[in-house]
């Protein structure tokens, strides 16, 4: 991941062998962290797969679900999730299928739509 964070001048950062954020610029000076993880799960067959998470905002019942699901109908890689109190962008693929080119697409959509949708929902820019 450090290697496509440079190719879009990013920023990389290691948490552990399994864990990194990448900073992903975006355009007028805006930023969004996506949180990379390798796990093995059942999402995955037991297989090693690279889960990519960006914070869009804290849930609350004024969300449009509704535009949300269309939202996710729109998206390539990326799809909306509630977690932990949270409405997040994610985006998933199988650690064996994955290339730098794959990654870089994931990395970007994901650090874009969680930087429009947050932008759109609270005006800000602090994920």
């Amino acid at each position: 991941m450090k290697r496509i964070a440079e190719e879009i001048d990013g920023q990389h950062s290691a948490y552990d062998i399994n864990k990194s954020v990448v900073i992903v610029p975006l355009k007028d000076s805006r930023f969004q962290s996506v949180i990379v993880t390798i796990e093995k799960s059942e999402k995955f067959n037991n297989l090693e797969g690279v889960v990519f998470t960006s914070k869009v905002c804290e849930y609350s019942q004024d969300l449009n679900l509704k535009e949300l699901l269309e939202e996710n109908g729109r998206l390539c890689y990326s799809k909306f999730v509630l977690d932990e109190y949270y409405l997040k962008v994610e985006a998933s693929t199988l650690v064996y299928s994955a290339n730098d080119a794959l990654l870089k697409e994931i990395v970007l959509e994901v650090g874009q739509v969680a930087d429009d949708w947050e932008n759109k929902l609270t005006g800000m820019d602090v994920n």
